[in-house]
């Protein structure tokens, strides 16, 4: 319980660093991003997408609103296992 708390805290600190780097980057005046960590495998292929669908980004109804995506798999241990970081973020422009 106690590491599942301190890797909440640091996808949120991720989420935030993220979302200030992409917010000074680009030319939005709003954003809204969020970090996913999931397991990396064949398997898990619904469930990363319903991880996705549960952020609700996609329900931003917005003509001004474009969407990123961007997706990082790391290995880790000595075993085959892999971690799938998923960025998703909505980007509102400012016209």
């Amino acid at each position: 319980p106690a590491r599942l708390g301190e890797r909440h805290q640091l996808i949120a600190e991720l989420q935030q660093k993220h979302n200030a780097e992409v917010l000074t980057t680009s030319r939005a005046d709003m954003i809204n991003g969020h970090v996913l960590a999931l397991p990396f495998s064949d398997r898990y292929t619904d469930a990363i997408a319903e991880a996705v669908l549960n952020t609700g980004i996609h329900k931003i109804a917005d003509d001004r609103v474009k969407y990123a995506l961007a997706v990082h798999v790391e290995r880790g241990g000595a075993s085959f296992t892999c971690c799938m970081w998923i960025y998703v973020c909505a980007l509102r422009s400012r016209r």
